[in-house]
């Protein structure tokens, strides 16, 4: 099925996730071109610094999922999860009660990221533009356009999440009234 790899990398157990971003992190700033010579030690350090904060960001926001969903927590972590990230019903009805109130919780994320998103983006665009003006690079010109591209997509994903909690929460609604 098509996308179920995504899936599979939202459930994936803690150690995977950790050695995942570690390696991936650890190899693109060792692989990262640039001046001077590259020092293994410090890529493979920061690689694992990076792997463990994510992790336990990510072990933070599952938890905080199961809390949401209700005393009975995610009975089927992975429908769940594919059912929120396509808006599509789940076959089971048992998981009609954590899903609202994890579509509740996704709003609330929503509506916090389309606040903070522009701000974020936006001040690192303008010190990207500064940084052109200041060094006269390409490299600025890059980030500058990187920083406004991030902008336009977290808009319209922001918009395209909450269109599809709607049609999710809607097709919980008609399911349990008929």
């Amino acid at each position: 099925m098509h996308g179920r790899w995504r899936d599979r990398v939202e459930t994936a157990q803690l150690w995977a996730v950790f050695l995942g971003l570690s390696v991936f992190f650890g190899a693109a700033l060792y692989l990262s071109p640039g001046p001077g010579p590259r020092w293994l030690t410090g890529a493979v350090f920061a690689g694992l610094l990076f792997g463990a904060s994510m992790t336990v960001f990510i072990a933070v926001m599952r938890r905080r999922d199961q809390r949401a969903a209700g005393p009975s927590g995610i009975p089927n972590r992975s429908a769940v999860v594919h059912a929120l990230r396509t808006g599509e019903l789940p076959s089971d009805e048992a998981l009609d009660p954590p899903l609202l109130a994890l579509i509740e919780r996704r709003r609330r994320q929503l509506r916090w990221a389309s606040k903070i998103n522009p701000w974020f983006f936006g001040c690192l665009g303008a010190l990207a533009v500064i940084d052109v003006v200041a060094e006269h690079d390409a490299v600025s010109v890059v980030y500058a356009g990187t920083y406004v591209a991030f902008l336009v997509y977290m808009r319209h994903a922001v918009n395209r999440g909450v269109t599809r909690l709607d049609r999710l929460e809607s097709a919980i609604r008609d399911r349990s009234n008929s």
